[in-house]
């Protein structure tokens, strides 16, 4: 199962490279980034984090609320400036050369796995790839536990 979602993942990244992001694609991303930082604003965890972050920028002055400013001013400006054409560029310059990559497999807990289940708000490929993941996993688990008591029994 893992051989199959890095063939599907770095299909998914040749097609970026290729085609771009639609428009469509990337004003829903934006729309969602926006609704996420405006929910984000109203906890506290999120201002201190901020404010934390003010501190240790380099851009600090001893004004932490002009460094504060300046983050939120530039967080917009790169959100507006997204587009199809400046994302397939990313991908075009990061992702370069696809058959030079490393697989790396990670095992998730089940418990963490449970609680990620939990947290889902909105599914996209990288939620469905999680989720495919863990089903997999926990099912190869499963699997070889049956096997292992059918042995032993």
């Amino acid at each position: 199962h893992i051989r199959l979602l890095s063939k599907l993942v770095l299909r998914e990244l040749a097609a970026l490279k290729s085609d771009g992001p639609t428009h469509k694609e990337v004003e829903t991303r934006q729309e969602i980034s926006r609704r996420e930082h405006e929910t984000s604003c109203k906890y506290n965890t999120w201002w201190v984090d901020r404010i934390s972050n003010s501190y240790c920028s380099r851009t600090n002055h001893g004004d932490v609320e002009a460094t504060f400013k300046h983050a939120e001013q530039l967080r917009k400006t790169v959100l507006d400036s997204l587009s199809p054409t400046v994302i397939q560029d990313v991908f075009k310059r990061h992702f370069a050369d696809l058959d030079r990559h490393t697989l790396v497999t990670l095992e998730p807990s089940l418990a963490s796995s449970l609680m990620a289940l939990l947290r889902l708000t909105r599914p996209s490929l990288l939620t469905t790839l999680f989720l495919s993941a863990t089903i997999a996993a926990a099912g190869t688990m499963l699997i070889v536990g049956l096997r292992a008591a059918r042995r032993r029994g």
